[in-house]
């Protein structure tokens, strides 16, 4: 598809039926430093239809702010709900160690490859000793 056919569509509104599109960067939830109109998964999986999004990769604002679990959760049941479509990231926090182990259970369990890191909600750089257990699972 060319630059101007591209253009044309985005301005119509139409799907990118014709194009692999996938979205490796998004989230579920809220955050009260982005601007997220509607943040529910539904809306979030219409609009990626609406637009031709063949492949969802996202993690969980919940998680990243402060409830690794739950928010891990809550990703693993969109990928459970839409299956080939939403992929999880599970959310690391260094700053919950005890917490580490079992979302990597959880990656093991449901063959989930990809997290997500986030230093500067961490407080932790990344070569604490703390995500040594990440990276000795991704290894």
């Amino acid at each position: 598809m060319s630059t101007d056919s591209l253009r044309q569509s985005a301005i119509l509104g139409q799907a990118l039926e014709d194009e692999l599109v996938i979205d490796a960067h998004m989230h579920i939830n809220r955050y009260h430093n982005f601007f997220m109109p509607s943040a529910e998964i539904t809306d979030l999986i219409a609009n990626a239809k609406r637009l031709g999004i063949k492949r969802l990769f996202a993690s969980s604002m919940l998680a990243i702010r402060n409830d690794a679990i739950a928010g891990n959760q809550e990703v693993l049941d969109a990928h459970h709900n839409y299956p080939g479509l939403f992929e999880p990231y599970l959310v690391v926090k260094p700053n919950y160690p005890d917490e580490i182990l079992a979302i990597l259970e959880l990656s093991s369990k449901f063959s989930i490859r990809q997290f997500k890191l986030h230093d500067d909600a961490n407080g932790y750089p990344y070569d604490h000793k703390n995500y040594f257990p990440l990276y000795e699972y991704c290894n």
